[in-house]
């Protein structure tokens, strides 16, 4: 059996249309029980280290489906990709998406066991170096984050392609905030504390604890990635087709 390349990388970007704290049912299929996390990642098209990194995944998962018969070679032709031109496809009328290319992220959710979904990992690094678990109000619609992603082919009733889910989101820094702001000040300008009493309720305390440091040492884990060979057919490979990452159209 060939060896498998590597399909995962670690790419940061800006993040957007983002559902990282709790799963919601596809867009297409709103009743579904299966529901999942999803971001539209953005990535500056000056970034070459990240581009370099997801089209080098996205071309080990299309070797691989080839080596495994998934698909043959000569489907590679119409594979469906999943990178995206912002310039060409929405800037126009979304601004932030001027000079990116950018992808959409899934991944769905896995069930805890009591009647809720295991949490996407993500974290921001505090002032010591350490990882604890991020909040809504610190992984916005805008930051920019660190992801990491897997890369995968499917082949489902004729149509082949590539997607890429992602397991992991740190955030690498603040950036304007995308989409609708709601601004409490305003919409609460005329009620006073004394004529509106609302109710306080307590909220479960969080663990914002991570023993995985490691895992989350994603400078490390991009460098490590940097330091495997490429792909050849004197590694055991199949050498009937090597598709090289210059063959891909972005």
């Amino acid at each position: 059996m060939a060896n498998l390349r590597p399909t995962t990388a670690v790419i940061k970007g800006r993040m957007h249309y983002a559902h990282i704290f709790e799963p919601v049912p596809p867009f297409t299929d709103p009743e579904s029980k299966q529901l999942r996390y999803e971001m539209t990642l953005l990535i500056d098209k000056n970034d070459q280290e990240s581009m370099t990194a997801l089209k080098t995944a996205i071309n080990n998962a299309i070797n691989n489906a080839i080596d495994t018969k998934k698909i043959s070679s000569q489907q590679t032709k119409k594979l469906a990709l999943p990178v995206h031109d912002g310039d060409e496809d929405k800037a126009e009328n979304q601004q932030e998406f001027t000079n990116v290319n950018y992808l959409n992220l899934k991944s769905n959710a896995r069930t805890d066991g009591n009647g809720g979904f295991q949490p996407m990992k993500v974290v921001v690094e505090d002032g010591n170096g350490q990882h604890r678990a991020g909040t809504p109000e610190e992984l916005y619609n805008g930051c920019y984050v660190y992801v990491f992603v897997n890369c995968f082919v499917y082949s489902v009733a004729g149509n082949v392609g590539v997607s890429v889910s992602f397991n992991a989101v740190k955030k690498w820094k603040d950036g304007q905030q995308l989409g609708y702001v709601l601004n409490v000040d305003d919409v609460f300008a005329n009620f006073s504390q004394e004529s509106n009493k609302t109710v306080a309720t307590d909220t479960p305390k969080r663990d914002n604890t991570f023993q995985d440091d490691e895992f989350f040492n994603f400078e490390k884990r991009r460098e490590e990635m940097q330091e495997r060979k490429p792909a050849s057919t004197s590694d055991n490979y199949s050498d009937a087709f090597i598709m090289s990452i210059d063959d891909l159209p972005f």
